[in-house]
């Protein structure tokens, strides 16, 4: 790990990007059923849960399946 700009840069994860695997939409359904709304921190917890995405990253992802299946 190291530090740029006051952000710590761990290189044994993978970089995030915006594609999705398998295994990240199962970890994802997973994680969102574990932190239901109202739970505290939710989406800190939800994104800790897939090392390779940002907690930006899960929500968006969530926004996107919610407009393309209407629920």
């Amino acid at each position: 790990m190291r530090r740029v700009k006051g952000i710590v840069i761990n290189h044994d994860v993978p970089i995030c990007t915006t594609e999705w695997s398998q295994v990240e939409q199962k970890q994802l359904e997973d994680a969102l059923q574990r932190y239901p709304k109202g739970c505290e921190s939710r989406w800190d917890k939800i994104a800790a849960a897939i090392p390779t995405k940002t907690k930006e990253q899960c929500q968006e992802r969530i926004k996107k399946l919610v407009e393309l299946t209407g629920y």
